[in-house]
């Protein structure tokens, strides 16, 4: 048996732009406020709330043990393979709390059952696997449509019988721009520098590992009218989003006719998320 190791237009009003967390993303992206009720004044608090959808493809990895990996004589060797995922609609429920220029805030990627494809095993390995991602983040608009943000970022995968576990700092950098008739443009970009902790060991002991996490988001917005007078702005959002993990320095073995498993190589262990996203955001 294979070993599964994972490896709106905004309008320049009284109001700044409100907060629309990208689920499971590096931080909190700004976009736009539409002053369609009375504008608050800047030091009071605003709650902003809602969901996103988004239709994530996911592609993962598994390294083939010894046992049935590549035969080279009498030596077997570790290889890493290539697992294909489904598509499968990921539900995201976000929060935000802003005070001035300041805000935090918070979103959760429920658990999401995938199937994960090994094509290049005889027969093709299926394997039951899930995911689920948990998001907090710290930030401040610096200007006009642009904020930044330090949070962190966990996410849990499961492979099989086998949990895995990613935690660690991202920042990000995020910004909208009005286009015209209600419409926007809206990006985000977030760099992180996880820990992997596996439940299994590589052949040179280790369980954690040094995780490079990168997030790429842009899209379009549309501002619409607040369906009662307590709904201060309500935005709608479709992108396409994109998530890397690169899992640093596995250890592979290669194992000989006679005697133990030795550190053949090391390999980077890819882990990639991406798909068409959908979210409606309102502020209160």
């Amino acid at each position: 048996m294979l070993q599964i190791l994972p490896t709106a237009q905004w309008r320049h009003c009284a109001l700044p732009a409100l907060l629309l967390l990208t689920g499971g993303m590096a931080g909190a992206q700004p976009l736009p406020e539409v002053k369609t009720q009375d504008a608050p004044a800047r030091d009071e608090v605003r709650v902003s709330g809602g969901v996103r959808l988004w239709s994530a493809k996911w592609d993962s990895w598994n390294v083939n043990p010894v046992t049935t990996g590549v035969a080279v004589g009498a030596n077997r060797y570790e290889v890493v393979e290539s697992m294909q995922g489904d598509e499968k609609l990921a539900v995201i429920p976000f929060v935000s709390l802003r005070y001035g220029s300041w805000f935090v805030s918070a979103s959760t990627m429920a658990k999401t059952a995938y199937q994960l494809n090994d094509s290049a095993t005889p027969g093709s390995l299926n394997v039951d696997s899930s995911r689920a991602e948990i998001d907090a983040n710290l930030g401040y608009q610096f200007a006009p449509g642009v904020s930044a943000s330090l949070g962190n970022k966990q996410i849990r995968q499961r492979f099989g019988t086998d949990h895995y576990k990613w935690s660690g700092p991202v920042v990000a950098l995020n910004a909208n721009a009005p286009l015209s008739s209600g419409w926007g443009l809206y990006t985000t970009v977030g760099l992180g520098q996880l820990k992997g902790r596996f439940p299994k060991a590589d052949v040179n002991g280790q369980t954690r590992f040094d995780t490079n996490y990168r997030l790429m988001e842009g899209g379009l917005t549309y501002s619409v009218t607040p369906p009662a007078e307590w709904v201060r702005s309500l935005v709608l959002t479709v992108g396409y989003r994109s998530q890397r993990m690169a899992t640093k320095h596995y250890a592979l073995a290669s194992t000989p006719a006679v005697g133990q498993p030795t550190q053949n190589a090391t390999s980077d262990l890819v882990d990639i998320t991406q798909g068409l996203v959908l979210g409606l955001q309102g502020t209160f």
